[in-house]
């Protein structure tokens, strides 16, 4: 489709760009005193590189090990250096993304473009636009914005914003059109987070903001997964899905995930590569669990790695959980956690989060900016206006 070509084409530059940037900045885009994230996302990568060529892939596959680590240290710097511009500029871009999602969804009401049953839309524009109506990884480009547009107004207001509740609630009710139960409990422990937060009363919820819990947590979701396959046995599981309308195979993931975990056995070291394979009728290249996705595709040797970048990026949380940005972050690690479990999530996206995680001292840290002199005196006319009203 030209609409999808050339919309691969503006990806690849992107990914050129970054990666020329990186080769000639990457002495001096960041110093880490703790250089182990970088180790782990550079070799996350070269997994990925090694695993696709193994199996046929061009040369062009290194560009994982390159991008993925190019994507991190640029974010990292401008967190660092340009934290207000960072997060300006990343409400703007989610916002824009998230605002034309939502227009998808209701001029293809219910579900969206990808699942519009006109054949000529379908056709022309769904394969060139598929981001828009991706319904269960739609959610996570919603957290990216509403996370991002979250710390930029406590930097402005330091307290509660109505509006970030209500954009939140509109977009729980597209994912609701969308049918996507995942994405309804992502947005609902959002919303729980922020409130928690900006109420400051997240010391009495401690528990709550402990990166380890949830990777304990994780941990054992990922082991229960791992048995669904003889999820019969598990009836109180089942009541308790029927209350949410879903069932015990959480709608043939398990299927999925008795699939992947086989495929992985015949190659558990680099993994059977991004190969599709055919499942109740429908091709399927992907796991619908993330970490299961790596294991299977890239095998313990991308497994390993992935792992280690995400909890390594994220250690700082620790440390400044008692702030309201070091804390709602702690809230969102969860989310994203929690969502990969059941669905796919974008690696650059992840990257993406884990730059703000492993940067949180620099975004917790930034100050509400000095409002110029014209600005001190156009404020001070509208209080006098106020007043004499």
């Amino acid at each position: 489709m030209p609409g999808l070509e050339k919309l691969n084409i503006v990806f690849y530059m992107l990914k050129l760009f970054a990666i020329i940037l990186f080769l000639m900045k990457v002495s001096s885009v960041y110093v880490y005193k703790n250089s182990m994230p970088i180790v782990f996302i550079f070799l996350y990568g070269l997994a990925i590189s090694i695993s696709n060529l193994f199996h046929g892939g061009s040369i062009l596959a290194l560009r994982s090990a390159l991008f993925f680590p190019a994507l991190f240290l640029i974010c990292s710097y401008f967190i660092r250096k340009r934290a207000l511009w960072f997060l300006d500029g990343a409400c703007l871009l989610f916002g824009v993304y998230n605002a034309l999602q939502l227009i998808t969804v209701i001029l293809f009401f219910p579900h969206g473009i990808t699942h519009y049953s006109g054949e000529f839309w379908k056709q022309t524009l769904a394969g060139a636009i598929y981001f828009f109506g991706a319904k269960n990884q739609a959610v996570m480009y919603i957290l990216t914005f509403l996370f991002t547009w979250s710390v930029r107004s406590w930097v402005h207001t330091q307290k509660i914003s109505i509006k970030i509740i209500a954009v939140s609630l509109i977009f729980m009710a597209e994912v609701y059109i969308l049918d996507s139960a995942s994405s309804i409990v992502c947005i609902a422990l959002f919303i729980f987070f922020y409130i928690i937060c900006t109420s400051r009363i997240e010391k009495h919820f401690s528990i709550l903001f402990n990166p380890y819990l949830y990777y304990c947590v994780v941990a054992a979701l990922l082991v229960l997964i791992c048995v669904l396959s003889k999820a019969e046995s598990f009836t109180f599981i089942g009541k308790f899905l029927s209350l949410l309308g879903r069932s015990i195979t959480f709608t043939n993931r398990t299927f999925i995930w008795e699939e992947v975990l086989s495929l992985y056995k015949t190659s558990p070291v680099l993994g059977v590569g991004e190969k599709t394979f055919i499942i109740t009728n429908s091709v399927i290249n992907h796991a619908h669990n993330v970490y299961l996705d790596v294991l299977y595709k890239y095998g313990t040797l991308g497994f390993i790695p992935f792992v280690c970048m995400i909890i390594y990026c994220s250690k700082e949380l620790n440390r400044w959980n008692k702030s309201f940005i070091g804390a709602l972050s702690v809230g969102t690690l969860f989310i994203i956690l929690l969502h990969n479990c059941f669905d796919m999530m974008d690696n650059y996206l992840l990257i993406f989060f884990l730059s703000m995680f492993n940067n949180v001292s620099s975004l917790a840290g930034i100050k509400k900016p000095v409002m110029s002199q014209k600005e001190k005196q156009e404020t001070a006319k509208k209080q006098m206006v106020l007043l004499t009203n």
